[in-house]
């Protein structure tokens, strides 16, 4: 194993999946407060699209998922209260329907060259230096911008109607934590898949609460669980031969397990 942990590969995977857990753990609070959980598994899929896409009009990936990830947050965000159909078809219709197209255009294009289960299911071990200070940037910038704007995201998750009478940019809000969804979207990709990465934000935030007693505790914590996944999976998934994402949220469901079950001790 220390032998494994000298490759440069594998340290590059490890750091890129302990940064990406910061603002997991972050976004994946507000989601369960916030009863949005199926947000990001829906701009996850689509981000399937902006991958495709993007080789085929010669994009760079990350800025291609990031802008297919973004129009499915503004499409779910502008149906979610004025829409006569419900937010759940909106959110079958991006999340399946982005899927499905980029599936369709990967086969109406033979040249463009790509594994469907690292699309799905993520590709941690061929991250690059450039895609690892990506994702430390992101995770700088996420927990910086919640703290800035802590206190009116606490007031819009405790009582959405009561923060819109009292003149707070509920709207604006929303879409700045959309548009953070997006964008941990389109650099979380190629680490966990879109299949995956859903399951990183709900599964250590629902863990930590069963332990935090406060807001902020909770995403502290829940950062915390999300980065000893990430390694206890990536280290696991290299000794046993695993694929590395499924092995990821493999513990940080036995995580939730164990929490669930201890808190009833």
């Amino acid at each position: 194993m220390l032998e494994l942990l000298k490759q440069e590969f594998v340290q590059r995977a490890l750091i890129a999946g302990v940064g990406l857990a910061i603002p997991l753990g972050v976004l994946g609070c507000f989601m369960l407060w916030r009863r949005m959980s199926f947000f990001s598994d829906a701009m996850g899929h689509a981000a399937i699209l902006g991958v495709i896409g993007g080789l085929i009009l010669h994009i760079h990936p990350q800025l291609a998922v990031g802008g297919i990830a973004l129009l499915a947050a503004l499409i779910l965000s502008r149906h979610r209260h004025s829409s006569r159909l419900p937010l759940d078809t909106w959110l079958g219709a991006v999340s399946y329907g982005g899927l499905a197209l980029g599936l369709c255009l990967m086969a109406l294009n033979p040249s463009v060259r790509v594994s469907p289960e690292a699309i799905l299911f993520g590709e941690i071990l061929s991250v690059t230096w450039t895609d690892v200070v990506w994702v430390l940037a992101v995770a700088i910038f996420t927990p910086l911008l919640f703290w800035k704007i802590w206190r009116v995201v606490i007031l819009i998750t405790m009582d959405e109607d009561w923060a819109a009478t009292n003149n707070i940019p509920v709207y604006s809000i929303q879409m700045i934590f959309l548009t953070t969804i997006a964008l941990v979207t389109a650099v979380g990709l190629k680490i966990t898949g879109a299949l995956l990465l859903p399951a990183l934000m709900v599964f250590p935030a629902a863990t930590s609460s069963y332990f935090a007693r406060s807001p902020e505790k909770m995403v502290i914590i829940s950062s915390l669980i999300a980065m000893v996944a990430f390694v206890i999976g990536a280290l696991t998934s290299f000794w046993f031969d695993l694929p590395t994402g499924p092995a990821i949220v493999v513990i940080s469901l036995v995580f939730m397990v164990i929490g669930s079950i201890g808190k009833k001790f």
